[in-house]
């Protein structure tokens, strides 16, 4: 038969929290855990990683203003408006601006992991590219906090 001997349990390793003393949160910074093995991601792994997240953003914002442009025009205007126009045919590039929000998600996960944001600004990042106009903000915030941890 087949000798087995057990691994040796593996011990838990414990980050210290930036929070206040006593107070239990929970902290996502996968890349803190990496630098304590030693495994840090590269500085152009960040890079890349944030200008796949930049092109994403601007390009899942301009559809999103485009398509809530052309939903607002068909609302507010007369059958025979070419604004009804331009909200059919914006219409039409609803289904890719879902389809690159999702990517854009990928994309935030990615970014969030690699530059080693919290939870929580990781799930307002998502958030805010729901809006139209916010996305942009979202994004420029998303750049300078990556930045700045550079």
């Amino acid at each position: 038969m087949w000798a087995t001997t057990a691994a040796p349990p593996r011990r838990k390793v414990r980050l210290p929290s930036e929070t206040t003393p006593g107070k239990r949160t929970f902290r996502w910074q996968p890349s803190e855990r990496r630098a304590a093995r030693g495994e840090a991601p590269s500085l152009d792994a960040v890079r890349a990683a944030l200008l796949r997240y930049q092109i994403a953003a601007w390009v899942v914002g301009v559809f999103a203003v485009f398509v809530v442009g052309g939903w607002v025009g068909k609302l507010v205007t007369d059958v025979d408006s070419p604004w009804q126009d331009f909200g059919e045919q914006t219409a039409a590039i609803s289904p890719v601006h879902g389809f690159l929000y999702m990517v854009l998600l990928v994309f935030i996960a990615m970014l969030s992991r690699r530059a080693g944001w919290s939870l929580g600004f990781t799930l307002a990042t998502m958030l805010l590219g729901t809006v139209p106009v916010l996305s942009f903000y979202a994004e420029r915030r998303a750049t300078a906090r990556t930045r700045a941890g550079d």
